[in-house]
C-alpha cells in the first residue's frame, strides 16, 4: 500500500497515474533477472500488465511466480520529480 501522507509516496501515486511504462523484472530457468519494459494500467490497487502471447516472460511466470516492477529513473539514478533545473 503506498502511504498518500508522506511526500514520496504521492510521487509514487501521481507516477503510477501518469505513466504507461513500467519495469517488469522475471527470472529465467538459469536465475537471471530478465528487465522488459511493459505498457500497464494502475487502478490504485493492482497492475494490469499488457503482453503478446507466447513470450519469454510469460514462461518465466509459469516457472517462477516472483516478478518485481519499477518506474523508470530519470536517466541519472533518480525520479523526475527529484532534480529540477541544469
Amino acid at each position: 500500500m503506498i502511504d498518500l501522507s508522506t511526500e514520496f509516496g504521492q510521487r509514487v501515486q501521481r507516477r503510477l497515474q501518469e505513466e504507461r511504462i513500467i519495469w517488469f523484472t522475471t527470472i529465467s530457468e538459469g536465475c537471471i533477472p530478465q528487465p522488459r519494459p511493459v505498457w500497464f494500467l494502475w487502478d490504485g490497487e493492482s497492475f494490469l500488465i499488457y503482453s503478446r502471447p507466447n513470450t519469454f516472460k510469460l514462461e518465466h511466470i509459469k516457472n517462477n511466480t516472483n516478478v518485481a516492477l519499477h518506474l523508470d529513473g530519470n536517466g541519472m539514478s533518480g525520479d523526475r520529480g527529484l532534480h529540477r533545473g541544469g
